[in-house]
């Protein structure tokens, strides 16, 4: 239970005072085409697919979202300043994590040309081959 303006809340659901906080999902997303994503990659083993990802990290942080009484503004203030942003991106291979880079800034395609090319493809070319061209699975110690 928290305590809000001296009110004791036990669930935003519960309460009609108080709104509930919001899901973020992406507009552009098309139902239809994760269906036919999805149905084309249904026969490929999933420990041969690589999943590919990047994140960043903003170093200024602040609320987005305050509660308050339906109806009632809250109003903050943020610094006009710009922060470094740190960013990570990474493959995730039979369940173990790759080719990890740090990097400042956000990615771009040039940058993740240079990923792939540096990070990932030397990093895929050492782990599905040994020198007589047999296959090899990573083990969990690698990483």
């Amino acid at each position: 239970m928290r305590l809000l303006q001296g009110r004791r809340i036990e669930s935003a659901e519960k309460n009609e005072l108080y709104e509930e906080k919001k899901s973020v999902t992406y507009k552009e997303q098309d139902a239809l085409k994760v269906a036919e994503y999805l149905d084309k990659i249904k026969d490929i083993p999933p420990d041969t697919i690589a999943y590919i990802d990047e994140t960043g990290i903003d170093r200024y942080i602040y609320r987005q979202r305050a509660w308050s009484l339906r109806g009632t503004p809250v109003y903050g203030k943020v610094s006009g300043r710009k922060y470094r942003r740190t960013g990570i991106a990474a493959v995730l291979i039979r369940g173990v994590l790759a080719a990890p880079m740090r990097y400042d800034g956000t990615m771009d395609g040039e940058l993740f040309e240079a990923w792939f090319r540096d990070f990932l493809c030397p990093e895929v070319a050492v782990r599905q081959h040994d020198n007589n061209g047999q296959r090899v699975v990573p083990s969990q110690e690698e990483s």
